[in-house]
């Protein structure tokens, strides 16, 4: 009887260490907070006009390869920070550039004392994501930026139309969101992807 109870004592807390685990694996940004800024920006009434604006558009997916970039303010403010990100090309669908090749791309958005901090509510690019990206080259920084922020990245791997959640935090935490805006800025993403996919026979 302790043999069995002993060993059940065993399961459970087996059973208890793996779902913690999972648990930590699924989910470790549970403690972030989420910090929104705003910015001016170019808004793209369609997809046609992001392309024209674009010097490279691709399919490509993050390598997992990310960096802090700051730009000082040569007035005393506090400059701007970026991620740094490595992309690895798939396919070219504008532009000059190889298969296979990785580039460096600018996101508006990094992590930072548990915050994470962003521009227009632009959602960053993770490992598993496949993405069609619209981009042009920053020759100051040897690095592309994304057109339009939020309007120049999407992942082609979510076919769904998430509704907006109650908070940005849920939004960046659900594996299924690709972008943290709300109300008219949502359909106006959700509408440009739809475009990007019709055009590019996605």
């Amino acid at each position: 009887m302790k043999k069995r109870a002993l060993t059940a004592t065993v399961a459970v807390l087996l059973i208890g260490g793996i779902t913690i685990f999972t648990l930590m694996k699924e989910d470790p940004y549970a403690n972030i907070e989420i910090a929104t800024s705003s910015a001016m920006f170019e808004k793209f009434h369609n997809i046609d006009e992001l392309e024209k604006g674009s010097e490279l558009v691709v399919i490509g997916n993050f390598t997992g390869e990310r960096e802090l970039f700051h730009r000082p303010d040569n007035y005393g403010g506090p400059g701007i920070t970026l991620s740094k990100s490595t992309v690895n090309i798939e396919k070219v669908l504008k532009g000059e550039a190889k298969e296979k090749e990785t580039i460096p791309v600018f996101e508006e958005s990094y992590i930072k004392n548990d915050y994470y901090v962003n521009t227009a509510d632009y959602k960053w690019m993770n490992k598993d994501g496949r993405y069609l990206l619209f981009l042009e080259w920053n020759t100051r920084k040897d690095t592309y930026i994304i057109v339009g922020i939020y309007q120049g990245k999407y992942d082609l791997k979510l076919t769904k139309k998430i509704k907006q959640h109650e908070s940005s935090k849920k939004a960046f935490l659900d594996s299924e969101v690709e972008f943290l805006g709300r109300d008219h800025e949502l359909e106006h993403f959700y509408k440009l992807k739809e475009e990007a996919l019709k055009k590019y026979k996605l």
